[in-house]
């Protein structure tokens, strides 16, 4: 996979249409492959026993996210590049892909034989309402796929790598700039990225298990701890919760370190 010319990446939509050409283009065409799969498995899916028809909402995550790490192919030394690639990934990297995503339900929708299976009496999973509708959610529902498909790639991924290689780039513009090349910049640029990652995943992993009330934080904190002594014994959703949660404040944790080290950094500058 070619690297994206520099002379290019300045270029409004560059980094859209490098990825709409040449070999890479296998990749949005096996994205709206599995769209249109999902959108045909829709129509005779009314029981919603399969998770196909949930593809023309995934796929353009699925995209993005491979568009944002490519980040790690180009010039990772410069913040600005990487925030660029970023922020392409996750609001137009896979417009195109949406679009046709679209197009091709309502192309779909307009064969009577399909139409029959969705209409106004028909109860589908899928299809919760009119054509309207259904297009709306495809396309919304895609956009927002591919805003959190390019930002879990960026957190889990993309961030953690930089920070290990070039953490100068993490800090640029920041207080932790001037300690970058020190241990304790280091480490606090470290925390701060992973502090982000490991909320991350935390807090996903506690929010599609039984959340947590932070009015009884520490009760929580006790049935977590329970838990851990449970395990074999309790369900397993609640020991997922248990990690999730020790996960969540672990990184709430490294990013409270790193917030500390840069207070104390820029007082001691300011003096």
């Amino acid at each position: 996979m070619a690297r994206i010319r520099r002379k290019d990446a300045s270029r409004p939509w560059s980094l859209v249409v490098w990825l709409y050409t040449g070999p890479r283009i296998f990749l949005p065409v096996a994205a709206v492959v599995l769209a249109t799969v999902g959108t045909l498995d829709s129509f005779n899916d009314a029981d919603g026993a399969r998770i196909l028809g949930a593809l023309p909402q995934i796929a353009p995550g699925l995209l993005s996210l491979v568009h944002c790490l490519m980040i790690l192919r180009g010039d990772m030394t410069s913040g600005y590049r990487t925030a660029r690639h970023f922020l392409t990934s996750a609001f137009l990297s896979a417009l195109p892909v949406i679009v046709v995503n679209v197009l091709v339900l309502i192309g779909a929708w307009l064969v009577p034989a399909n139409r029959a299976l969705v209409g106004p009496d028909a109860q589908n999973v899928w299809w919760p309402g009119t054509l309207l509708t259904q297009t709306m959610l495809t396309g919304l529902g895609g956009y927002a796929s591919q805003i959190g498909g390019a930002f879990v790639a960026f957190i889990l991924v993309v961030l953690p790598i930089i920070a290990v290689r070039h953490p100068r780039t993490i800090a640029q513009g920041g207080t932790l700039e001037k300690l970058a090349d020190t241990s304790l910049g280091k480490a606090a640029i470290l925390s701060l990225v992973f502090g982000f990652a490991l909320s991350l995943i935390g807090g996903l992993t506690v929010s599609f298990t039984r959340g947590v009330d932070i009015e009884s934080i520490g009760f929580e904190l006790s049935s977590m701890m329970r838990l851990f002594t449970q395990i074999g014994e309790a369900p397993t959703s609640d020991i997922v919760w248990a990690f999730g949660f020790l996960l969540l404040i672990i990184g709430l944790a490294a990013i409270a370190f790193s917030i500390i080290v840069a207070s104390s950094l820029g007082k001691k500058t300011r003096a």
